[in-house]
Parts: C-alpha cells; structure tokens; sequence
C-alpha cells in the first residue's frame, strides 16, 4: 500500500507540472490574444466614421447598392449590427481577461 501511495504521489505531481505547463503557455497565448483584440475593439467608432468615406467603384456595387445611389462602404456594413458584435467582444474580453490576468498573478512563475 505504501508502494501505490508514492507511485500515486510521484504521478499526481508530474500531472500537476505538466498541467501547469501547459496552462502556463495557454495563458499566455490567450493573454496576447486579448491584448491584441482590445485596441480594436475601442476603436470601432472611428473605424466606421472611416469606412463611411471610403467609395466603392460602381463596377463592385450591387444591383440594390446601384439603385440606392450609395456607393460607400458604410452601406454594406451595418452600424448598429457593428455595435451589438463589438458589445459582445466586451462582455467576452471582461469574462475572460479577469481570471487569465489572475492566473498569470498568482502563476509559479
């Protein structure tokens, strides 16, 4: 029995290191990730200011888009759907970044 019980400790440790090496370079992955995401994420208001100047050449426009007479980007990128998809991105980056932040705080490294 106490064979098995030291087998089984020298196992969980080895689990709990290789875990943590691997949560470690999860983390990090998703650290940079979330990093990466956040100042596009804040500057979606100046982004769609942007594409509501840019012009389309009237080859590319659609049939609708043609009889419309809107020839900008902005026509085919909706605002309001923009806003609900980078309100969704918030709401995700605040679930996730708080305990990935608190992982690599309280991390062994």
């Amino acid at each position: 029995m106490g064979c098995q019980q030291s087998a089984l400790r020298v196992a969980s440790t080895a689990l709990d290191h290789h875990v943590l090496d691997v949560l470690d370079d999860f983390v990090g992955c998703a650290l940079q990730e979330l990093e990466m995401q956040t100042p596009l994420i804040a500057s979606v208001d100046a982004d769609m200011e942007v594409i509501s100047r840019i012009r389309i050449h009237r080859n590319f426009l659609s049939p609708a888009a043609l009889r419309a007479m809107s020839s900008t980007l902005s026509y085919y990128v909706s605002s309001e759907r923009m806003h609900q998809i980078v309100g969704a991105c918030r709401r995700i980056h605040s679930m996730l970044g708080a305990p990935i932040r608190l992982w690599v705080f309280t991390s062994r490294r």
